[in-house]
């Protein structure tokens, strides 16, 4: 403590007396000089004694408060530093250590700077983020760091708080370990598998099955229950779960190395439920990720949390086509049954709908009306992708002279809303995609008839799913459940067009992602009239557009591993028909395996992804928040297109595509 500010507290004892003398001397004065001479010699001779003793006396004082204080300090410092359970240090902003208590001097072993064992980005956080807290390991413990700011002058400090909390994290990871995981595992195609092998094959393809089922099982400590329809349930500790998603579960190689009479090797699909301290939501959450992987097309793994948080595994395998139509037939009763009770049919496509999106509603129109449902189709945004089908559409008339095909908008169709309307969502399963969101969230009854694999934020609650991966297109799931309706699947030569019209897009004209059953519902639409001129007439494009597109492909680059990308500047309304039939065009080239092409259409850039087979396109865009299938995918992004082609290499080298 400086003199001048002990000495203003010793003159505070003596101004007051001070003051009350001076006023007597003065009152002394004005009666009689002599004796105010005298009174004024007398106050000034007690005034300078009293001042010199008072100011002596309380500068010892304080003086001797002063060192008190100042051992006080050092006796609390030196408690604090020898006997805290915290270790402690200063450091400024160059991490160098300014000081340390005794405990965080036994592991810092002399080192000045902190950066030796904690990372710079980590100490820049205690800095730049007041509150902030850290996790960090030194030597053979865990601990929690804190910060609190210390400052002197134009120096900052930050005052480090080390608390140990090793034993609560040892007991967390114990606990997270003897978690319980709950798997279901379905083999995808066993009744394909059996049927194309002899009899007394039969048995060795289903033990060699059981084999590595049971052998994976065996690797991860798991109880085994073998369920009926080809399927298995699983019970192992969480502690296992690392390793298997760091090996990409290996069982699904496997399971595919199995030799089999079939053209196709067996494949696995696995619904993991994981993190639930209840049982039967664990059972409730891995059946979700089963139904997931079985939407997705099979051969992957899906492991879902107690968070709804979901992680894919797999999936290299494309689809298998069913043989057996029974669930065609099944569904095609059910939905006639949902149009009979409901007291109106309303259709939904996608926004921006193509062909197939078009055509599958109009097959649903169909068989509304054959069954005899008031059916309208929701549409408001055609876009040019559809504008000839469309056109043609309108011109059909019933034989009243009615049109025959109602198309309303979104307002029209919000008004004809009711809690006993079915609401039936085609070529797509989510919300984000869906033409009208207001009209799927108020609709009491949805039905969804789709053919890409399932995303994990596809529509829940639905009355009926019909979600079939192998299908090439929605189209061809209409143009089944028509043909095994019975008398109510008569229908007109340009609603067959339609149907036929919306496959031969998805198939790129019957070159990719055909099967069996494709044909045979394009032999069926043939008997009904179908005519392949009029559907070519619904693909015929005008001059500027074919132009378009040729420029985007113009200004293609052949990345490594037959990786084709393009993108043009321009903008038009009718982008995404152009970048996906510039990417179906470059898939054709010589060396290309995969190809993506992006442009905007005023509002958003489109990025279509295509693929010959070697890559799957559909988790390749569900990393950028779109999806599709295996072999075509897509995704909106609201980023430039020269951004969204780089965000999309970005993702092909997380893949290991590039």
């Amino acid at each position: 403590m400086n003199s001048k500010l002990r000495l203003e507290i010793a003159r505070s004892y003596i101004s007051i007396d001070l003051i009350a003398m001076v006023v007597l001397c003065m009152v002394v004065l004005w009666f009689n000089l002599i004796a105010g001479i005298v009174c004024v010699i007398a106050v000034a001779g007690i005034w300078a004694f009293h001042r010199y003793v008072t100011e002596k006396k309380v500068l010892r004082s304080l003086s001797e408060y002063k060192e008190k204080v100042l051992q006080d300090r050092e006796d609390l410092m030196n408690a604090f530093s020898s006997g805290a359970p915290l270790l402690l240090c200063v450091i400024d902003r160059n991490f160098k250590v300014q000081w340390t208590n005794t405990a965080f001097e036994h592991i810092a072993s002399g080192r000045e700077d902190l950066s030796e064992m904690m990372l710079k980005e980590d100490l820049r956080t205690l800095f730049d983020e007041p509150g902030a807290k850290l996790k960090v390991r030194l030597e053979d413990k865990v601990y929690s760091v804190s910060a609190s700011e210390v400052s002197e002058t134009e120096r900052y400090y930050r005052m480090l708080f080390f608390r140990d909390i090793t034993v609560e994290e040892t007991v967390k990871i114990k606990f997270y370990d003897s978690l319980v995981c709950l798997a279901y595992v379905n083999i995808d195609n066993m009744d394909e598998i059996l049927q194309a092998t002899p009899v007394e094959n039969r048995s060795r393809i289903a033990a060699q099955i059981d084999e590595v089922i049971y052998g994976w099982a065996k690797e991860v400590d798991a109880s085994v229950f073998p369920m009926n329809d080809g399927r298995y349930a699983l019970i192992f500790k969480n502690k296992y779960l690392q390793t298997l998603k760091a090996n990409d579960f290996p069982i699904l190689s496997r399971i595919r190395s199995i030799e089999t009479d079939a053209d196709f090797p067996p494949s696995l699909s696995i619904g993991m439920g994981i993190g639930e301290a209840r049982l039967s939501q664990l059972q409730q959450t891995a059946t979700e990720a089963l139904e997931l992987a079985l939407g997705r097309g099979g051969d992957q793994v899906v492991v879902r949390d107690e968070k709804g948080e979901t992680e894919y595994f797999g999936g290299t395998l494309p689809s298998v086509e069913k043989r057996n139509k029974g669930r065609s037939r099944v569904m095609a009763h059910a939905l006639m049954n949902l149009m009979r009770d409901a007291d109106r049919v309303l259709i939904m496509g996608h926004s921006r709908p193509d062909m197939d999106c078009f055509g599958s509603s109009i097959g649903l129109y169909a068989l509304a009306r054959n069954v005899g449902s008031d059916c309208y189709i929701v549409l408001e945004n055609p876009g040019d992708g559809i504008e000839a089908i469309l056109k043609a559409a309108m011109e059909q008339t019933t034989e009243d002279g009615s049109p025959a095909y109602r198309i309303v908008d979104h307002e029209t169709a919000m008004a004809l809303l009711t809690s006993k309307t079915l609401l039936v969502m085609t070529d797509h399963h989510r919300a984000a995609l869906t033409e009208d969101r207001e009209l799927l969230e108020a609709a009491k009854n949805v039905a969804v008839i789709d053919h890409h694999r399932k995303a994990v934020d596809a529509v829940e609650n639905t009355v009926l799913s019909f979600t079939e991966s192998y299908a090439s297109s929605a189209s061809e799931l209409v143009s089944e459940m028509l043909q095994y309706s019975g008398e109510f699947g008569n229908i007109e030569r340009f609603e067959a067009d339609a149907l036929l019209a919306g496959i031969s897009l998805d198939t790129r004209h019957f070159t990719a992602n055909t099967g069996v059953r494709t044909f045979e519902a394009a032999s069926w639409l043939k008997r009904c009239g179908a005519d392949t001129a009029s559907v070519k007439e619904f693909f015929r494009v005008d001059l500027s557009f074919y132009q378009k597109k040729t420029n985007v492909i113009a200004n293609a680059e052949v990345l490594s591993n037959g990786v084709a990308v393009a993108y043009t500047k321009d903008i038009d309304p009718a982008m995404q028909v152009i970048v996906s039939q510039a990417a179906d065009e470059l898939l054709t080239m010589k060396g290309v395996d995969a190809a993506v092409a992006a442009g905007r259409n005023g509002s958003v850039t489109l990025v279509s992804a295509r693929s010959n087979g070697r890559y799957n396109m559909q988790t390749l865009m569900e990393k950028l928040g779109g999806g599709g299938r295996r072999d075509a995918a897509a995704v909106q992004l609201d980023v430039s297109p020269e951004e969204a082609i780089s965000q999309v290499v970005q993702a092909m080298r997380l893949e290991g595509m590039l």
